[in-house]
């Protein structure tokens, strides 16, 4: 691990130093490790200065010393717990292959055939491969959770039909069935909005019983959600409180027509 990574992909320095040209094979091997694994292995103690290995494939690590704490970084898109970090040096521990982070400003066109270039300037010997941007790397990675993410959309908009399409059937159909009641109302002087509240009412009692309903199941399901997620609480104030409004909104379009219709109604109708 080359210390100008930390730099290149943002990583900040919490305590200690970055490794150096003195940090040699034949010298005391050193390690980084990130704040979560400090927290954790060292608790209530200064993580730089202390030893550390790490069993790998049945054979331990020789001792490494502790020279510096890094911030935590998210390596999956998953929801688990933070993993322990720790970075190692190249010059103490020789690897075939390698990954190099190259940090740019402006606009990425041409960076790649730049990089590339520059990759067998340095190296002739060495095959560069597999060269893309941060950006595509994390869509990479996210590419289960926006699947969920698209497929739970679809089935909420087409619910969001599927009520609105439900509520106005049944809005018509007591309109229809309150035909006479509402032609006697208009004939008796009831003013065009006593029409509107009253058909209105009865749309808004059924939306308002349902999303009571709704609500509790959400909430009911929410752990089972919060997997399906990524980045955001299965329990958001703002989408608890959202979801109502929007629907509230539907409810009223889909009440439009039978509540116009109703209003239209001619007082010597039967």
């Amino acid at each position: 691990m080359n210390p100008r990574y930390f730099e290149a992909m943002g990583i900040p320095l919490l305590e200690g130093r970055y490794f150096n040209a003195g940090d040699a094979r034949d010298k005391q091997r050193v390690v980084i490790i990130g704040q979560h694994a400090a927290r954790l292995l060292f608790p209530n103690r200064p993580a730089v200065g202390q030893a550390i290995r790490l069993a790998y494939l049945d054979a331990a690590d020789p001792w490494g010393v502790v020279v510096e704490v890094v911030g935590d970084v998210k390596y999956t898109a998953t929801e688990g717990p933070q993993e322990l970090e720790l970075y190692y040096p190249y010059t103490q521990y020789p690897v075939s292959t390698s990954r190099v982070a190259a940090r740019f400003q402006g606009g990425s066109s041409g960076v790649m055939r730049l990089i590339r270039d520059a990759m067998t300037e340095v190296a002739p010997e060495t095959a560069v491969s597999d060269v893309r941007l941060m950006d595509e790397l994390i869509l990479d990675t996210l590419w289960q959770q926006r699947l969920w993410g698209f497929l739970l959309a679809a089935f909420a908009v087409l619910a969001l039909v599927l009520a609105a399409l439900g509520l106005y059937g049944v809005l018509s159909y007591i309109v229809k069935q309150r035909t006479l009641e509402i032609g006697i109302r208009v004939a008796l002087g009831a003013q065009r909005w006593n029409i509107l509240s009253l058909v209105c009412g009865e749309g808004m009692r059924l939306v308002i019983g349902g999303m009571v309903i709704g609500m509790i199941i959400a909430i009911a399901v929410s752990r089972l959600l919060e997997q399906l997620l990524y980045g955001m609480s299965g329990r958001d104030p703002v989408v608890f409180l959202s979801v109502p409004v929007v629907l509230t909104g539907v409810a009223l379009l889909a009440c439009y027509i039978p509540v116009w219709r109703a209003m239209r109604i001619d007082p010597i109708e039967e």
